[in-house]
């Protein structure tokens, strides 16, 4: 290997360490516990701590399981990260008591096509996890299960274009990622041409919370959902009725000003280009306007200050 290789290998090897700390770090911070997130080889952390601040070379891989419950499912997620992670891909499996061997199968088949669609240099744990609340429920299904709470605004089926017109609503919008500066322009002029507020939060993944009249809101998202996204869906659907006398003044309703794209002017801190957020700060945000409740619809876990 040449001089220049060794050098650009520990340079993205730093790089990559610096990446794998901040990810753990993220991770901690939503599951503070120690029993939810366990390390296998504390050495391996203090190794790639070394490389972040020495430039020293790292040799193990960093694996860790996650511990979860969601719906009342016990679920593990193990990941394995080697060194040059994230621009070379991790493994992760799904480990879960509670779901037969095929049931499993079928789930880790559907966690590594979720895998699979990660970009190079993109970190995946947070995605993945997002990906398991979203999905777990579906996987588990125990026969003794009743029908679906008609109340719950959770699922992808509360978007069910089922109001009345005449209905002020905010709708809180998952994507796989936000990162296309067309996109991301386009957001902010069509959410004026139809008088919402909101915002929306680039990145991977990409959060959009919009509020308005329905009418208005379910032009905006058939619009929006006809774009070419790799995945796109609704999270929640926040309705209330209006009187007729209430239709021209819904400011007392809105949670949010104008529409807009969230940073730093927002006190959320940014790296990597803007699109790795720090989730204390996003947590506080949401807190701010009396939406805290969506950082567990999110991720799936409780959000912290």
């Amino acid at each position: 290997m040449s001089s220049k290789s060794s050098i650009d290998n520990i340079i993205q090897q730093k790089e990559a360490a610096e990446l794998q700390l901040m990810e753990l770090e993220m991770i901690q911070s939503m599951y503070p516990d120690a029993k939810d997130v366990v390390i296998e080889n504390p050495d391996s952390v203090v190794e790639r701590q070394c490389c972040a601040q020495n430039s020293t070379p790292v040799v193990s891989r960093l694996d860790y399981s996650i511990n979860l419950t969601i719906d009342q499912v016990s679920v593990s997620l193990f990941v394995s990260q080697p060194s040059l992670y994230p621009f070379v891909a991790c493994e992760c499996v799904v480990r879960c008591n509670q779901l037969s061997k095929a049931q499993l199968q079928l789930m880790n088949a559907d966690l590594h096509r979720e895998l699979s669609r990660q970009e190079d240099g993109d970190l995946c744990v947070g995605v993945l996890l997002a990906w398991l609340t979203e999905n777990t429920p579906h996987h588990y299904q125990p026969s003794s299960a009743g029908p679906p709470d008609e109340g719950s605004a959770s699922s992808s089926n509360a978007c069910a274009t089922n109001s009345k017109k005449n209905s002020f609503c905010r709708m809180w919008i998952y994507s796989h990622h936000i990162y296309s500066k067309t996109k991301r322009k386009d957001l902010l002029e069509l959410s004026v041409e139809y008088d919402l507020s909101g915002f929306m939060l680039p990145g991977k993944p990409g959060l959009i919370c919009v509020e308005g009249i329905w009418a208005n809101i379910e032009t905006w998202w058939s619009i929006v959902r006809s774009w070419n996204w790799q995945k796109i869906l609704c999270k929640r659907q926040e309705t209330k009725a209006l009187k007729n006398d209430e239709l021209s003044d819904i400011s007392s309703l809105r949670r949010f000003g104008k529409f807009k794209e969230l940073g730093t002017a927002d006190d959320i801190r940014v790296k990597s280009g803007g699109f790795h957020v720090d989730m204390g700060d996003l947590y506080r945000y949401l807190k701010k306007n009396s939406s805290e409740y969506m950082f567990k619809e999110y991720f799936g876990v409780e959000g912290k200050e």
